[in-house]
């Protein structure tokens, strides 16, 4: 007896592999996708993509083997929109889009590559997301450099980035008066404490936790003494 013939058919769920495609239908709320069936049992829904890649159409048989391969580009093609819909939305780093899809139980070897190939097109650029995140924190939340710096590091940006960033930042921005007008918006809050070294200390604390530096907080100190009129 063929010793091809004495061995069990690949199953994936109910179905039974190797199996020939019989028909192919659209999908109704995704034109672009496409259900494969063998019969009226229902072998895979692909990508137009896919479909197309891998030359399947009616007649075409799906050995295990080749069914594995349909089942990674898929789900590679779900990571890569997965990743699109986030940059959509924002810029992200590139660990932020890594981390994200560890979070919904994607391949990390397809999300590397997947990654690897959306910085060669240029969608993900960890150096414009280190500079708009930069601006925008400084201009919008008022942060300075140190907790901008910490953000970006936890966002997985490299120092050689973050530290070009921040000087080109620290020379555009004057984070002296960002430290006054801050002060001055809490100006009933900080008036409160009669005592003018604890006062001054409260002040220091606070624009330490928005992430200045010392040094910028002390330049910034005698306006701010001055605007307080204290």
């Amino acid at each position: 007896m063929d010793k091809k013939n004495c061995q069990a058919p690949a199953e994936t769920g109910s179905l039974k592999l190797p199996v020939t495609i019989t028909k192919i239908k659209p999908q109704k709320k995704r034109k672009d996708r496409f259900s494969l069936f063998h019969h009226d049992q229902f072998i895979i829904g692909v990508a137009s993509d896919t479909l197309i890649r891998f030359g399947l159409q009616r007649g075409v048989e799906i050995t295990s083997n080749i069914y594995d391969q349909i089942e990674s580009e898929e789900q590679k093609q779900s990571l890569r929109d997965f990743f699109l819909r986030l940059l959509g939305r924002r810029d992200h780093s590139a660990r932020e889009l890594k981390t994200k899809a560890a979070q919904k139980g994607y391949n990390t070897i397809h999300a590397d590559e997947i990654l690897n190939q959306l910085e060669r097109k240029g969608y993900i650029d960890d150096e414009v997301f280190a500079r708009k995140f930069t601006h925008d924190k400084i201009r919008l939340k008022k942060w300075g450099h140190v907790k901008i710096r910490a953000h970006l590091k936890s966002r997985g940006v490299s120092n050689r980035i973050i530290e070009k960033v921040i000087s080109e930042k620290a020379g555009s921005l004057e984070l002296k008066k960002i430290c006054v007008d801050l002060i001055e918006k809490r100006q009933a809050h900080f008036c409160r404490e009669t005592d003018d070294f604890k006062r001054t200390q409260k002040i220091s604390a606070y624009l330490q936790r928005k992430g200045f530096m010392y040094d910028t907080i002390n330049r910034a100190m005698p306006d701010i003494i001055d605007r307080l009129n204290v």
